[in-house]
């Protein structure tokens, strides 16, 4: 009857039904509860959980679970941040399974290597990854994916993702073909979108400062069907190809560092 109870409260949460209560009672059982809320979340990475907002539900069993402590939590917990899901939201979990696993400072030396091995599985949370290595006292390799992941739209702030991306955009040009489209793109994103703050006129300086990026992704992967390629669509005619992304980056070049706006027009 215990494991029924375990799951029926496991299920509560997911389902927002009496979270409080049954969190409760769940960390109540302890230990005893971790493979029922493993479980449970598992079947969300599997797609077997209907609920709306599942994922804020397995948030917070991510939280209990690093209350509850202990070897079987931990391996839990690191069971989820090695998950894969086709399932857009459950990234939101394996982040916050990641985070929790921040507070087990006593297994670092364990943990840290696993966390280091989950960083290089698809999909995984980087960021959150590292921030849990450097809590842990360890140190996380800056890989390419790394960079490009801290430097998105949901890590940081436009102007402090310019800044952070800015400084390895000499590094980056060495990078491998997909590695260089991703990072050149995402650093015209944030360019254009911290430019673009006033209205039209400072749309167009924002374009006309991403180009160079955009220019350059296209450089590093010339498919007609990316989605750079629409930035220059009004402007030139180019066509889709290697040797037009070449023309592009001959129209416009790297400048030889990231532009950054005044903070006081920001």
């Amino acid at each position: 009857m215990d494991e029924i109870e375990i799951l029926n409260n496991v299920t509560n949460v997911l389902w927002s039904r009496s979270e409080d209560d049954s969190l409760h009672i769940l960390k109540d059982y302890g230990d005893a509860a971790v493979i029922g809320i493993v479980s449970g979340i598992g079947d969300c990475a599997d797609g077997r959980c209907r609920a709306a907002y599942w994922w804020d539900g397995a948030k917070q069993l991510c939280q209990l679970l690093a209350e509850i402590g202990g070897p079987n939590a931990r391996g839990g917990l690191l069971a989820i941040v090695m998950t894969d899901s086709s399932i857009t939201e459950f990234d939101q979990v394996r982040a916050s399974a990641a985070t929790q696993l921040a507070g087990f400072r006593d297994d670092a030396d364990e943990l840290v290597p696993q966390l280091i091995e989950a960083s290089r599985l698809p999909h995984s949370p980087l960021v959150q990854i590292q921030a849990t290595v450097e809590a842990l006292g360890a140190q996380t390799p800056m890989t390419p994916e790394l960079i490009i992941a801290k430097g998105n739209g949901y890590a940081l702030p436009p102007r402090e993702s310019i800044e952070f991306l800015g400084a390895y955009q000499d590094q980056a040009s060495h990078w491998e073909a997909a590695q260089r489209s991703a990072f050149f793109r995402m650093l015209g994103l944030r360019v254009k979108e911290a430019f673009a703050q006033h209205g039209p006129k400072d749309e167009q300086l924002a374009s006309r400062l991403a180009r160079p990026y955009f220019a350059a992704a296209l450089l590093a992967d010339p498919d007609p069907e990316y989605l750079a390629w629409g930035y220059f669509d009004r402007l030139d005619d180019v066509e889709r190809s290697e040797t037009g992304a070449r023309t592009l980056v001959e129209r416009y070049p790297l400048p030889e560092a990231a532009p950054i706006p005044d903070a006081a027009e920001e």
